[in-house]
């Protein structure tokens, strides 16, 4: 089955807002089996509007819409339908009754306003919208069916899982398109590339990498008649990468690496403190984005400055004087220093130079010292990380992760 994902508002043309709506979208289809073919951002122009929708409906089996269904005057998506089919617009009174019914105690929706809310394209059907004023709705033509949803995230998910997506999943009940991701962590694309390439070359799908900060994710679609086919495919698939890639596989179905970190220290009822400097709390923040990691992370220290190293890890003020802040001797001190005052049998720090400032030749931008105190073991690692300040940070963080994931892998 084609489908299509048209999304609305000058907002997204100029780069104001991400287009999350489409990403959604796109990414339910293809839990659904469906991958999108084409994704089109419009301006707020009823001729641009009428003109794309005019050639996704034509090429496509399914389009969903997205944008720009409000009373305000920039919501023009519903006259750019309007146009592209050669239909009315036409107040459809089921929509207006059910609107004064909901408004009936709100001074400032007028009738007026309502009715515009309620102005469809001839031969719409509706679907509540229970957020929000503007409903859904859906326009059959002879050749496809399209699906127009509000813009507000919230609101477009509600109506679209509500009633849109079984309808959609019953339209599509033969070919069967299925990703799987694969997050991995320590290796480049290139070399994952190399390493997998001859052995991955014909599995019977096409293979896609995504670089991204917490890793590299590797994407492998499989289309077949059926469901069950395309799961057997990416079953071979998945278990040659794993073989391939062997510890460097993070997660087979696209967890980040801090979710897979926060389930296996919960599932092993592992305690761990962090200390952070160069990452300023960042470790903590991904670790408390994992529900239930409250059993688990005892404490997140955010030690940016000497005096606090000293003060609350009990760093030896003269390592920081003889090696400096930035250094493997105090990274190990902060991650033993956390984990003995914190009592936990893992103790995580991270030291470093984030810039763009604050860079020497023998310490660059980027030169990051992560420590890591498990049981009675005492690990530093150096890194050298590349990317802005934000981007340092980030890789820092979840290098970090990384270090605690191999260390719960090697022990069981």
């Amino acid at each position: 089955m084609r489908v299509s994902i048209l999304t609305i508002g000058d907002e997204i043309t100029s780069g104001h807002i991400v287009d999350t709506n489409a990403a959604y979208l796109a990414s339910r289809l293809a839990a659904m089996g469906i991958q999108a073919e084409r994704i089109v951002s419009v301006r707020d122009d009823v001729d641009a509007i009428a003109s794309e929708l005019a050639r996704m409906q034509s090429e496509s089996d399914v389009v969903l819409v997205t944008g720009g269904l409000g009373p305000t005057l920039d919501d023009v998506t519903k006259e750019g339908i309007a146009k592209a089919l050669n239909r009315p617009l036409k107040v459809d009174q089921d929509v207006l009754a059910n609107l004064e019914r909901r408004y009936a105690t709100r001074a400032d929706a007028k009738r007026a306003l309502l009715e515009n809310i309620a102005n469809l394209p001839e031969g719409s059907s509706c679907y509540t919208n229970p957020l929000g004023a503007a409903p859904g709705f859906a326009v059959k033509t002879l050749s496809s069916v399209i699906y127009v949803l509000p813009g507000v995230p919230d609101e477009m998910k509600a109506i679209f899982e509500d009633s849109i997506a079984a309808e959609i999943a019953a339209l599509c009940k033969d070919a069967c398109s299925i990703t799987k991701v694969i997050t991995t962590f320590g290796l480049t694309e290139s070399t994952i590339a190399r390493m997998i390439g001859e052995g991955l070359c014909d599995f019977g799908g096409r293979l896609g990498y995504l670089p991204k900060t917490s890793g590299v994710e590797l994407r492998l679609t499989a289309d077949a008649p059926t469901r069950d086919q395309a799961l057997e495919i990416l079953e071979g698939a998945v278990s040659k990468v794993c073989t391939l890639l062997k510890d460097n596989v993070v997660s087979t179905d696209g967890k980040r690496i801090n979710v897979v970190v926060g389930e296996m220290l919960i599932e092993k009822k592992a305690t761990i403190a962090v200390a952070e400097s160069c990452t300023g709390g960042l470790i903590g923040h991904l670790l408390t984005e994992v529900a239930g990691i409250s059993t688990c992370l005892e404490r997140d220290i955010v030690a940016y400055s000497n005096k606090t190293k000293i003060e609350l890890l009990g760093v030896d003020g003269s390592l920081i004087e003889n090696h400096g802040a930035v250094s493997e001797e105090v990274a190990a001190a902060m991650a033993k220093g956390v984990k003995e005052t914190a009592g936990t049998l893992v103790g995580l720090s991270t030291t470093g130079i984030a810039g763009p400032t604050g860079g020497t030749p023998e310490k660059p931008v980027g030169t990051v010292f992560i420590g890591m105190a498990y049981d009675k073991i005492l690990e530093v690692k150096k890194a050298s990380l590349k990317g802005n300040r934000s981007g340092i940070k980030q890789r820092a963080a979840f290098t970090a992760l990384d270090m605690v994931r191999r260390m719960l892998l090697s022990k069981g």
